[in-house]
Formats: C-alpha cells, structure tokens, sequence
C-alpha cells in the first residue's frame, strides 16, 4: 500500500497540471507575435507546450510568472488581462511599449 501512495505522489509531481487554457495560451502567443519573439535573444519553441517556453511559469494550471528581461523583446505588450493568476511580470530591459492596466 505504501509502494502505491509513493506511485501516486510521483505521478502528480511528474503529470500535474501543467497546460493552460486557450485564452492564456493566445495571449502568450500574442505577446510573442506583437513583440518580434522570433528575433528574441532567447525565443520559444512554439511546436511545444508553453510549460516548457523561456520565462514562463505555471502553477496548478495558470500562468503565474513571466520573467523576460533583457530578452530583446520589441513592439507593443498586448492585452494580458487573460493571465489572471499572474503573480510576476518582468519585461526589463526591452523596447515594448503598452498599457498593463488589464492587470
């Protein structure tokens, strides 16, 4: 019995939640078409799942941080207001512009 719960508590810190809804999943990729990501000092590997994108990080399901300073980012933030469990947000260090009010 023990050997199951030890199974159990391994397969839920390897297979926890970690996709994101649609909505944060389009506005991920919106930031990343509205600020040239493809020219980003470190870009993201969009044929993979966004858990696995430089500077984002997902907690029980949401996007709860992203750290992308001094990334190269260029162009105008999109509308975020889908991140609603974003706890961290760091552009530093880039030439966006936009409004973060949506927050």
């Amino acid at each position: 019995m023990k050997l199951f719960y030890l199974l159990l508590f391994i397969s839920s810190l390897l297979f926890g939640q970690t996709s994101i809804s649609e909505a944060e999943k389009s506005t991920l990729l919106s930031l990343y078409n509205k600020t040239d990501g493809a020219n980003w000092t470190t870009t993201w590997d969009l044929s993979r799942e966004p858990q696995y994108w430089y500077g984002i990080k997902i907690k029980n399901g949401s996007v709860t941080e992203i750290t992308l300073n001094g990334n190269h980012l260029k162009g105008t933030l999109p509308n975020l207001a889908a991140l609603n469990k974003l706890r961290k947000l760091d552009l530093s260090e880039n030439r966006i512009d936009g409004d973060i009010s949506s927050l």
